[in-house]
């Protein structure tokens, strides 16, 4: 007597598409969610780099030109736009845009500063967007 042929299967049953794919999807979430951390560390990093000396050099092209650095009132602006208060001595802008964070929050800026004895204090309000002073999560240029 002939016994029938069993037929193989040489596929994939649902259930281990569903695993693989439940993994694939792991995986992914778990990159995403690290990429993410990494492309937030950057920005910090970036802005500190900025503060400390990426706006020193239009800082002090203003202060060589009128003798001391915008004021608290005036703040950043009157690196693009000049103050009403200056005379002929302004020479700018000095900057060729607003400038913003990496996260579009203007930067804060005080003269006479509360850290910087002879400098003024800059600070981002960082990631959550809150001004604390240039402490918690801002960033700043005097490194506390």
């Amino acid at each position: 007597m002939k016994q029938p042929k069993r037929h193989s299967s040489s596929g994939f049953t649902l259930l281990e598409i569903i695993i693989v794919v439940g993994l694939i999807a792991a995986l992914a979430g778990t990159l995403i969610a690290a990429l993410a951390r990494n492309d937030e560390a950057a920005k910090i990093k970036i802005e500190q780099q900025f503060l400390e000396s990426g706006i020193r050099a239009q800082l002090m092209s203003y202060r060589l030109h009128l003798n001391t650095y915008p004021t608290t009132a005036q703040g950043l602006q009157a690196l693009s736009e000049k103050p009403q208060d200056v005379g002929r001595s302004w020479r700018g802008p000095y900057v060729d845009r607003k400038l913003v964070d990496s996260w579009g929050s203007a930067y804060q800026y005080r003269f006479p500063g509360e850290h910087n004895r002879s400098d003024p204090d800059i600070w981002s309000t960082g990631p959550n967007g809150i001004d604390e002073g240039g402490l918690g999560d801002d960033i700043n240029n005097w490194g506390e």
